[in-house]
């Protein structure tokens, strides 16, 4: 079920410069923004209680200086490209009502991928999709992430980019040029998560590493499109010119970092 909500009629603008940037634990850095606030009533399925009045904060971000994923481990860094941001909380909460809301969307043009050893990745396009809820109402009653799609009477956008997600994301994905180990190499499509688990490293049934962050890079083969600036889409595994060419399945890296 969607959650409507309509636009009451205040609003405020305000524009700038952020620093010291952190979205989800995931996004970090500095970038040029345009804030709008507005009052909106949301109508939630059952059994979540409505908002009369809530606040829903959005802000469109570009000239973008980020970071994405782990400071200290496996990240994206990003230079150019735009994002739209949206948060909803209630104006004046209830007792006990904690609930809040989070989307963000948008497209990079120019970023690179550090943190791990022998792998390269160049990267030719990259989109970020983030939609996360929190809170609950007296303890029970969990925020459930919105589907923001059919949720609004009129679309939320900022910077140009709407957000139209439903379900749970925390997630970069795209196509690079990428050279593990200088034994594969290609230009294939991707998708980067992160999230933090604990981990039973030797198997004996007991947590060994508590609060890791695990990151996930999956890779796919892609159709060629046609554009020779890009180098042919695909896989080659080999060295010295001696190997074989993947024209088609999926490969998926894990990489595990202790807190």
């Amino acid at each position: 079920l969607g959650a409507p909500i309509s636009l009451a009629d205040d609003s405020l603008v305000v524009s700038g410069e952020l620093t010291g940037l952190n979205i989800a634990d995931f996004i970090f850095g500095s970038a040029d923004f345009e804030i709008t606030l507005s009052t909106v009533a949301v109508d939630l399925p059952t059994p979540q209680p409505d908002i009369a009045l809530a606040s829903l904060l959005t802000v469109g971000l570009t000239d973008l200086d980020l970071t994405i994923g782990d400071l200290t481990g496996p990240h994206f860094s990003i230079t150019g490209g735009s994002l739209a941001l949206a948060l909803l909380k209630p104006k004046t909460p209830a007792p006990g009502d904690t609930r809040s809301w989070l989307a963000l969307k948008g497209a990079v043009s120019s970023a690179s991928f550090d943190g791990v050893d022998n792998l390269t990745v160049e990267v030719i396009n990259l989109s970020l999709e983030i939609n996360r809820a929190s809170g609950d109402v007296g303890g029970a009653n969990a925020a459930m992430p919105l589907d923001w799609a059919v949720a609004l009477e009129d679309d939320v956008t900022a910077a140009g980019v709407a957000i139209d997600f439903s379900g749970d994301l925390l997630r970069a994905s795209g196509v690079i040029r990428i050279n593990i180990f200088d034994l594969v190499s290609g230009v294939v499509g991707f998708g980067f998560e992160q999230q933090v688990v604990d981990v039973d490293v030797d198997g004996n049934g007991s947590v060994d590493l508590v609060g890791a962050t695990l990151t996930t890079l999956g890779l796919r083969i892609i159709p060629d499109d046609g554009n020779a600036g890009n180098g042919a889409e695909g896989l080659f595994v080999g060295a010295g010119g001696i190997g074989f060419s993947i024209t088609s399945g999926s490969l998926a890296l894990a990489i595990v970092k202790p807190a």
